[in-house]
């Protein structure tokens, strides 16, 4: 993955996280499912189901995206603007101490 699709990978993760309904237990259940966090935000209240969310996380994503389907570009632009950056446990600087824990924040 080059360097714009992982930082674009992480506007999908937290705008799916914004929807309210998924946590880090339900990044994991649907990570096994599908190949990006872009693919998830795009998939299908079905698909999201057969990936093992609940039947109220499912639509929680599907309504929220509905009436944000821009919310992980718009995320992403605000970040730039503010000078946020999104870490992710694979990055260097994401706390060790949240690296042992069980499920640690996407």
């Amino acid at each position: 993955m080059q360097r714009t699709e992982i930082s674009a990978e992480r506007f999908y993760m937290a705008a799916v996280l914004e929807t309210g309904g998924i946590g880090a237990a339900g990044i994991h259940v649907l990570k096994r499912s599908f190949p990006t966090m872009e693919a998830i935000w795009n998939a299908p209240h079905s698909e999201l189901r057969a990936a093992g969310l609940t039947e109220d996380a499912a639509e929680k994503l599907t309504a929220f995206r509905r009436e944000h389907p821009d919310r992980p570009i718009e995320l992403q632009e605000s970040a730039g603007v503010l000078g946020i950056t999104l870490l992710s446990p694979e990055d260097e600087l994401y706390p060790s101490l949240l690296k042992e824990i069980h499920l640690p924040p996407p």
